[in-house]
């Protein structure tokens, strides 16, 4: 947490944050694609770019699927964290979560991030999801446990922190990206289930904290746990450690 905030009062620290910045993009669009596929769609392709914008290319039907899809990338940070911090609690789980998290990006990568015009796969797509796969990746089959548990936990704190940090775009109405100007989530929430787009940001900002709050409550309330002993000689050193 220390390292979060250093992060965002250290000189350069925008450049330093820049891949965090990243980050939540990719959460965001992935977001957008799972919850496309969540209520019977397709999700096609996703771009990202270097200022920090992207989109994901999907196709759904009707009002309700538009609104969840949207709704999606808003709270997929949120939701991420909340699994973070869920497995972060035990070394085992938080690298069974780094190798989803590498399996995942690793499909993602292959299947939906788009290539230019010339094939070219050398964008800041590509860069970044390969950089966050082979980060995972190695981390669960090469790391010690405590690395795993304490990359798992930044990468939860960097994603719940985004939900505030950018909490602004919860309630814009039009998002301005490197493809131009278009209504944003909470607009398309609005133009799908009607009402004014910053009541659907509210219900969005509402959701991504209660996530964030749960994913919290089991770490403060199971992560002190030690795993129990299995054997005399460690049940009588846990003893004389208590």
């Amino acid at each position: 947490m220390a390292l979060s905030v250093g992060i965002a009062i250290l000189p350069y620290g925008r450049q330093i944050g820049y891949p965090l910045m990243l980050l939540f993009t990719l959460v965001h669009e992935a977001g957008h694609g799972v919850a496309a596929l969540l209520v019977g769609g397709s999700w096609s392709e996703f771009h990202m770019f270097s200022d920090g914008s992207g989109y994901a290319s999907v196709r759904y039907s009707g009002k309700l699927a538009s609104a969840i899809t949207s709704a999606g990338g808003l709270v997929g940070p949120a939701i991420a964290s909340m699994f973070g911090f869920a497995f972060s609690i035990k070394p085992r789980a938080s690298r069974l979560w780094l190798g989803f998290l590498a399996i995942f990006f690793l499909w993602l990568l292959i299947f939906k991030a788009s290539i230019d015009s010339s094939g070219s796969a050398t964008d800041i797509t590509h860069i970044f999801v390969g950089t966050v796969v082979a980060l995972c990746g190695l981390s669960a089959f090469k790391a010690n446990a405590l690395w795993c548990q304490l990359l798992t936990l930044f990468l939860s704190i960097q994603l719940g922190m985004s939900v505030f940090s950018r909490g602004d775009y919860l309630f814009t109405p039009t998002a301005n990206t490197s493809v131009g100007t278009s209504p944003s989530d909470v607009g398309h929430m609005a133009e799908a289930l009607g009402g004014p787009s910053w009541l659907w940001g509210a219900v969005c900002a509402a959701i991504s904290v209660a996530a964030l709050c749960f994913g919290l409550y089991i770490v403060l309330r199971y992560g002190g746990n030690d795993e129990a002993p299995t054997t005399a000689t460690d049940e009588i050193a846990a003893k004389i450690k208590s």
